[in-house]
């Protein structure tokens, strides 16, 4: 029922014949349940049929700008041909366009701009179509979140929602819930944020939607991050990577990315973390407002940047802020990050609330404070042990052996990649089965995280990554994940040394009982 109700809703003042039609609705259709690639195809198909001088054929074109701009697809070389279509009269076109360039002036760090077109998108849209009333609405309600102007930004997530209902654009119904959350975790409000987060979720499955759950996602990796919840994190950004047919939206990805530095950094450490960040820099929204949808960012990237003995990605960090301070000045919350990124770059650590640790000690912001029962790591534990690794492409032992391995997660330039038998190759630089004596790995063990030390005894048993995965209801990718970070504190690249390290262990009674 409602791709019936969005069909009918989002058809525009001037439609194409009947073949075009049914050609259209079908592109509509993908559109709504994540097939960008076949809703383009279908529209390309429809213009093909169409006269490029009528209404109709700019209403298409405008509509095939929302799904480019929604899909993630490179709207750039469609953006010439939609500006020559352009004509007085067509409203659809005349939304997309203004919302499109008040994207490309935000993502290029031209903030008043931005969210100026934006704003007028959405006074355009007031009396166009509902599906072009609810793109444009949508844009400014992620503006004003990121700038931190929570009253407009809850008025116009309201406005949307109102939308959705009246007008029966229910596949478009996660979408105001999404931003919701966004909103609550903004605030420091991390149990709304992870229902609204949720529910987002079980609407997006309630309206076959695939729009949402990359924002409900991210929002709900940070929440787990505030909490100390590693496991859930690395579930969440897996799920995320892994969703190719969803939607990802620049600031899901910024999100994202974030989460899984701090990931990184909180498991890793600060170096695994710079060189993360490194290698996502393009990703990070470091050029626009998804910088300081969280304010403590740029001083976070300063702070992990220094603490990895990388002054060049500090500075360069740094000079993210500063740009965007001055490239829209009067702007009091750029200019606050600013300062706390030069807080940062002092040595300093600023007083400003997030769930992005700042320290080895893990002084959390919005989970300071927080129990983190369950989180397999106590405050002050995951520095890795040994040196990190700095070869392009290395073997993960951690995978479970046998024909092709697995992919585990990226923690940098690296791509961790499932090793078969005999592979010998080390993660953390140590030496390999041989080169240091069980005694000492024994020791060790000491160094591992209580959900490590666990991981690493049920496999020194001899259990592939699937079967513990089942044992402590977690998942493979979790399990591997935690696992790679076994043989590199122990220095190890085998699960045979590994087995041999945990028997011995357990002869000498090693961690005061903590391998049972």
């Amino acid at each position: 029922m409602s791709d019936v109700l969005y069909l009918i809703n989002s058809r525009n003042f001037s439609e194409p014949g009947a073949g075009s039609l049914r050609e259209l609705d079908d592109a509509r259709i993908s559109f709504i349940r994540g097939r960008g690639r076949l809703a383009l195809a279908s529209i390309e198909r429809t213009l093909s049929e169409l006269d490029a001088s009528t209404n109709e054929y700019r209403d298409v074109v405008a509509f095939r700008l929302l799904v480019a701009a929604m899909t993630a697809q490179d709207v750039k070389p469609l953006l010439a041909e939609a500006a020559s279509s352009y004509s007085v009269g067509s409203a659809a076109l005349d939304i997309m366009l203004l919302c499109l360039e008040g994207s490309e002036r935000w993502l290029a760090g031209d903030l008043i701009q931005g969210l100026w077109l934006n704003q007028s998108a959405f006074e355009h849209a007031q009396d166009a179509g509902p599906i072009w009333c609810f793109y444009a609405g949508f844009l400014l309600a992620k503006r004003l979140i990121d700038l931190h102007v929570p009253y407009q930004a809850d008025r116009v997530i309201r406005d949307t929602r109102e939308l959705v209902e009246s007008a029966g654009l229910f596949a478009f119904g996660p979408m105001p819930t999404a931003l919701e959350s966004v909103r609550h975790w903004q605030d420091g409000r991390l149990d709304q944020a992870e229902r609204a987060a949720r529910h987002t979720m079980r609407l997006s499955r309630q309206y076959s939607s695939a729009f949402g759950v990359k924002i409900a996602l991210s929002v709900r990796t940070m929440v787990h991050l505030g909490r100390g919840e590693w496991d859930k994190a690395a579930d969440c950004l897996e799920t995320f990577r892994a969703g190719l047919e969803l939607y990802g939206m620049p600031d899901s990805v910024a999100r994202a990315a974030f989460g899984e530095a701090a990931l990184v950094y909180a498991v890793e450490g600060p170096k695994a973390a710079a060189e993360r960040i490194r290698a996502a820099w393009a990703l990070l929204g470091t050029g626009s407002g998804y910088l300081v949808e969280d304010p403590a960012r740029p001083a976070w990237l300063v702070a992990v940047a220094l603490q990895a003995g990388d002054t060049e990605l500090a500075e360069r960090s740094l000079r993210a802020i500063e740009r965007l301070v001055e490239n829209n000045r009067g702007v009091a919350l750029l200019e606050k990050a600013a300062a706390h990124a030069r807080t940062a770059m002092a040595g300093g650590r600023p007083d400003v609330p997030t769930v992005l640790p700042f320290d080895r000690d893990f002084g959390w912001g919005f989970g300071r404070g927080v129990a983190r029962a369950g989180s397999g790591i106590p405050p002050g534990r995951g520095q890795p042990a040994g040196a990190e690794s700095g070869a392009d492409t290395v073997a993960d032992p951690a995978a479970d052996t046998g024909a092709g391995g697995g992919i585990g997660i990226d923690t940098g330039a690296r791509v961790y990649v499932g090793a078969g038998a005999g592979t010998g190759a080390g993660l953390g630089g140590g030496p390999d089965a041989g080169g240091e004596a069980p005694s000492r790995g024994a020791v060790l063990l000491t160094s591992l995280t209580d959900r490590e030390r666990e991981i690493a005894r049920l496999v020194g048993q001899g259990m592939t990554n699937q079967q513990v995965a089942l044992r402590l209801g977690l998942s493979p990718h979790t399990v591997s994940f935690h696992l790679r970070n076994v043989f590199r504190k122990l220095s190890i690249s085998t699960r045979v040394k590994l087995s041999s390290i945990m028997a011995q262990a357990e002869r000498a009674g090693a961690g005061d009982g903590r391998t049972d």
